[in-house]
């Protein structure tokens, strides 16, 4: 009798064991969760995930998520479309990527997380989900919300197996997202150095590559600086010595096919700048004539823009007020812009003030002299360089935002904020593909520490063929480029705010708790992203111009 109840018993647990998922029985259970936004995981820490993915956005913007995926083996993904309750279906379609990592092997800063950190994302090949080898996995997910859609809830979801769903709740405002961005970045791209990263010479020019690369950055919002193929050389003309900007080298890489024919109109453009060392050579008189000619036979004359000098030393200033006081002498259709400190005596000769965040209102020139500047009619930018985590690492932080790797998100989060407080109208970052130079002697998937910071100066990858999984070459996007143009379209809202006949009341308390300075500011990812949604919100209630 004992021994009947005994094997009762254990088929009774063998016909349970049977009906446990086959994902749990193999010990590691079946789980999607996700995240809104691009709060990224950074060394212990993880963003908070749940089981309903809540996405709030506006017509024209492009909503960042993250998933966090466990299973013990790869799931494929299937997208059930976004769709009102009256049936009114959103074509939009979540595009995903593997939110990889980088292995660091020296700190940006001191007291900064060393090994693997998430950064590269690359593009799925298929629609399936694979864990990593400890069971868990994020991916980066995005949604572009298109300007015909009709605002109110929308609701779909990602399903993995035939169990297990994660509903996506998106809510879309009425609000649209501008052509032109409030808060554009600009940002060196050099076409040498992604054939560099790419096949390790430098030969002919790959203009399909190039422009792959620049469309992603202007899919971003960031317009290409720097990025000419060369030097246009100066001819002479019945009106003076202009630049060939239309056929040289070539008709396919002059300076205007790549500068100019695809950026937005009202982007500024900038023209070559003879550096201070040969300011006075011959040449130069000749040159800066040919730059005004050539500016003001442009439609758009009042975006042409010469980068002039890069960080002045404060014993150069005098000397660089001289050699502006040249150069406007000579071309006063174009705009001078300085990496420099908002000093006072610099207004009448400097159109565009771009100082470093790490001393912006702090030391050399007070918040009053930038007010001053700006009611001057001059414009006053961000910069970012090495100086935030210390040029040659081992810097204590000093508080300024920061587009190395080795950073939590509100490093990047937070300029969009700085800016609107400030009244900043542009952002200038000095590279996207600096560590690319350095291939095949240094890779940046292995090494791209620079200037004592990782990644310092390169915000993607070089995505080569028949590598990680690619079959052609393509730019390799990163999670910061994310998280800029994240913070770009938060811009948009604090600027739609800007513009209401009243404010919210809580607006003003709200900033300034999240942005006490350039300096000090709200560490956290997350208050950014409630103040985003509670101001969407009332927009969405409120006319807007």
């Amino acid at each position: 009798m004992k021994t009947l109840m005994i094997s009762r018993i254990l088929t009774a647990l063998l016909l349970c064991v049977a009906l446990i998922p086959v994902d749990i029985a193999a010990g590691q259970a079946l789980s999607l969760r996700g995240s809104p936004g691009t709060d990224k995981p950074y060394g212990r820490y993880e963003p908070t995930t749940r089981k309903r993915l809540a996405l709030y956005g506006s017509r024209g913007e492009t909503l960042n998520f993250l998933l966090k995926f466990q299973a013990p083996s790869c799931r494929r993904i299937r997208f059930s479309p976004l769709t009102k309750s009256n049936g009114t279906k959103l074509r939009a379609r979540p595009e995903l990527f593997h939110l990889s990592t980088i292995r660091t092997h020296s700190p940006s800063y001191d007291g900064a997380f060393v090994g693997e950190i998430v950064d590269p994302l690359m593009p799925l090949q298929r629609l399936r989900l694979c864990p990593g080898t400890q069971g868990t996995t994020w991916f980066f997910g995005e949604i572009f919300v298109p300007y015909h859609a009709d605002p109110g809830l929308y609701r779909g979801s990602l399903r993995i197996g035939k169990r297990r769903s994660l509903p996506i709740n998106l809510t879309v405002w009425k609000m649209s997202m501008p052509n032109q961005a409030t808060f554009p970045a600009y940002s060196e791209f050099s076409n040498w150095k992604m054939l560099k990263g790419h096949f390790g010479t430098v030969g002919r020019p790959k203009m399909e590559l190039f422009k792959k690369y620049t469309d992603s950055m202007q899919a971003h919002r960031i317009i290409p600086i720097k990025n000419y193929i060369d030097y246009p050389p100066i001819v002479e003309q019945r009106a003076g010595p202009f630049l060939d900007i239309y056929n040289y080298p070539s008709p396919e890489t002059s300076y205007y096919s790549v500068v100019l024919e695809t950026r937005p109109a009202w982007a500024y453009f900038d023209f070559p700048t003879i550096p201070y060392a040969n300011a006075y050579s011959p040449i130069s008189k000749r040159y800066f004539k040919a730059v005004q000619n050539t500016a003001t036979a442009l439609s758009h004359t009042q975006n042409a823009v010469i980068f002039l000098w890069d960080e002045p030393r404060p014993n150069d200033i005098a000397k660089l007020i001289e050699y502006a006081s040249y150069v406007k002498s000579i071309a006063p259709s174009v705009k001078l812009s300085v990496t420099v400190p908002g000093l006072p005596e610099l207004g009448k000769h400097i159109d565009i003030i771009v100082p470093s965040l790490e001393y912006f209102g702090k030391y050399h020139a007070s918040f009053e002299d930038y007010r001053n500047l700006q009611k001057m009619g001059r414009e006053v930018w961000a910069y970012v360089a090495c100086g935030g985590h210390g040029c040659s690492g081992g810097k204590p932080d000093v508080g300024s935002p920061d587009f190395v790797i080795d950073r939590p998100a509100a490093f990047i989060k937070s300029l969009g904020w700085i800016a609107a407080k400030y009244d900043l109208r542009a952002f200038l970052y000095y590279a996207v593909n600096y560590g690319y130079g350095f291939y095949p002697a240094r890779d940046p998937w292995k090494d791209s520490y620079n200037f004592g910071g990782n990644g310092d100066g390169t915000l993607f990858y070089p995505g080569r063929g028949a590598e990680h999984g690619l079959k052609e070459h393509m730019p390799i996007t990163s999670i910061r480029l994310k998280l800029w143009r994240e913070t770009s379209f938060d811009a948009e809202y604090l600027n739609w705010a800007k513009k209401l006949p009243q404010q919210p009341a809580w607006l003003k308390a709200a900033l300034n708790n999240l942005v006490k300075s350039p300096q000090d500011w709200q560490r956290s990812y997350a208050p950014y992203r409630r103040v985003r949604k509670r101001l969407g919100a009332y927009l969405h209630t409120t006319p807007v111009k």
